[in-house]
């Protein structure tokens, strides 16, 4: 009886139940089996949805990475696509450099000079021919292609005379003052 005592008082309720006689072995058995499916299901449970997260978690921060790559490298084509453009028209249509009149421009801080005909200088003068900055060098070339490349890149625009930029600049104490349009400095 010594043994019985020890028993009843200790192990699962399971266990007292079945020192009890309220339920059999197998019950008993099958009450563990079921018990220790549930743990593993709950184990492998939360360490699949644990490792589910990781994953889902991973392949979201994998697309987001390769979205702003191929964002980058529609960039870098597109402004490949401008300058290739750009270069074109102004191959296409740069006006010869001959004559030996300095004509003076700003690029950024820069004063540059280019020699330019007389008639070239004029044009200039006149807001029909436009100085663009090539890829080495800078060129002559007709006013509507160097708005056409403006509207590409404002940058590659050197120099362009608008006539009506010009008028809103001049101040209303010199209006009956002409000012020269061939001034060199």
């Amino acid at each position: 009886m010594a043994k019985r005592s020890k028993k009843g008082v200790g192990g699962s309720l399971q266990q007292q139940l079945h020192q009890a006689g309220l339920i059999t072995g197998k019950q008993l058995q099958r009450s563990s089996k079921q018990q220790q499916r549930q743990d593993i299901q709950r184990r492998k449970g939360q360490s699949i949805d644990a490792d589910k997260a990781v994953a889902l978690k991973t392949r979201a921060d994998k697309a987001e990475q390769d979205r702003q790559l191929n964002r980058q490298l529609e960039q870098s084509a597109q402004a490949r696509s401008v300058q290739s453009q750009i270069r074109d028209l102004i191959r296409m249509n740069r006006q010869p450099r001959e004559g030996d009149i300095a004509y003076r421009y700003v690029d950024g801080k820069k004063v540059k000079q280019m020699y330019v005909s007389e008639t070239h200088q004029a044009q200039l003068n006149s807001g029909q021919l436009a100085i663009v900055r090539s890829a080495d060098k800078d060129e002559l070339v007709p006013s509507a292609v160097a708005r056409k490349i403006m509207e590409r890149s404002k940058e590659s625009v050197l120099y362009l005379y608008d006539k009506n930029d010009r008028q809103e600049e001049e101040d209303d104490y010199y209006k009956d003052y002409k000012i020269p349009d061939d001034l060199t400095w």
